[in-house]
């Protein structure tokens, strides 16, 4: 009784089995270029995103290095040196990448003050058809000199 209620529907089911084999591979094919970009702009994002906290993570501690004293807002290489070891791996001071200007002066209160400004190039991984390949990143701290 239950084999003559199903009626034809096994041998249906059967054929449209035999008929879809390949329709896994074709949705692959059509959806893994999508995946694939996205995933990779989403990585190129955390990039960027990483890359700008530590610009302007070095900023703070070149800046933070030469308001220690008066002698250290006079050292420029401790300055550097201090912005380097906070940007990490990102900076190569042999292509001058971070870009690290330091001025020292007055802040117009009778303060001394100290001025780093770090100017970092970040390079994308893949060549984007709208974003550019290089973006530029500036960040600019001041801070009053212990006295």
């Amino acid at each position: 009784m239950w084999k003559r209620s199903l009626g034809a529907w096994p041998e249906r089911l059967s054929r449209l089995a035999v008929e879809r084999t390949g329709q896994a591979t074709v949705e692959l094919a059509v959806t893994l270029p999508l995946i694939l970009t996205i995933v990779l702009g989403t990585v190129d994002l955390g990039r960027v995103y990483y890359a700008s906290i530590a610009t302007a993570n070095g900023a703070r501690a070149g800046a933070q290095y030469g308001c220690s004293s008066p002698s250290a807002a006079y050292d420029q290489t401790g300055i550097r040196n201090a912005v380097y070891a906070e940007m990490g791996p990102l900076a190569d001071p042999s292509t001058n990448n971070p870009e690290i200007a330091i001025s020292t002066g007055d802040d117009g209160s009778g303060f001394m003050q100290v001025t780093v400004s770090v100017a970092y190039t970040f390079h994308t991984a893949i060549p984007w058809p709208v974003i550019p390949e290089e973006i530029p990143m500036k960040r600019q701290v001041s801070l009053r000199v212990v006295q």
